[in-house]
């Protein structure tokens, strides 16, 4: 079987041209399927490789498989917000110990935010 399925790829790469390109899709597919070491995704794809083959929408396997492993997340009141967005650990006990810089940050950039707003308004409120 392993001989039949070589002797056939040989056939097909002697009918093929001999210049390859990024966009070639045979090429690209078995680059994909390839498993190697060290992949820290190998272990999930495998396990999860018969239930993604029956699945058409099998684009969220990997998410539902990361929720299920994933690291604890905070339960408290809604953080401050921050200008990176970044949430707090699930150990944080809700008090914002810092020095105020990010809340003078933010209002200064909703201030400057507001104000072209409202200079754009006023110049094109006569039109």
């Amino acid at each position: 079987e392993k001989a039949e399925e070589n002797r056939r790829e040989l056939e097909d790469a002697k009918n093929s041209s001999f210049s390859r390109y990024a966009d070639d899709e045979v090429i690209n597919d078995r680059l994909k399927s390839r498993i190697r070491s060290g992949d820290p995704m190998a272990a999930l794809l495998s396990s999860n490789s018969s239930r993604r083959n029956n699945n058409p929408n099998s684009f969220n396997a990997g998410q539902q498989a990361q929720q299920n492993n994933s690291k604890p997340v905070y339960k408290g009141p809604p953080p401050a917000p921050n200008r990176f967005g970044i949430q707090p650990g699930y150990r944080w006990d809700g008090i914002d110990r810092g020095s105020g810089f990010e809340k003078k940050y933010l209002e200064a950039q909703n201030t400057k935010k507001a104000d072209s707003e409202e200079r754009y308004k006023w110049s094109v409120s006569d039109m």
